[in-house]
């Protein structure tokens, strides 16, 4: 299975809060990996990598190095997940 890497900076996290998911490209074509409110908040507590499988992939997600106050910012303006502003 090969293993692929990604960090998500400002612009990737808010395009995923914005839409639920990250579009990515396998060697079995394009697919989405949609992520819960969990996936969420395994990403902004940080030390933790997120593991994602799709077709023969897997996908290792780990935050960048955002402000706390910040993520709060984009998870308010979230249609999906506004709701954990509050848990945080």
């Amino acid at each position: 299975m090969k293993e692929i890497r990604k960090i998500l900076d400002e612009i990737s996290f808010t395009n995923l809060c914005k839409l639920g998911y990250i579009s990515v490209t396998t060697e079995m074509g394009k697919s989405n990996l949609y992520f819960n409110k969990n996936d969420i908040k395994t990403l902004i507590y940080g030390g933790d990598i997120l593991e994602k499988e799709i077709d023969d992939a897997k996908f290792l997600f780990i935050m960048d190095n955002l402000d706390i106050e910040y993520i709060k910012e984009i998870l308010k303006r979230s249609p999906i997940y506004s709701e954990i502003v509050e848990e945080i």
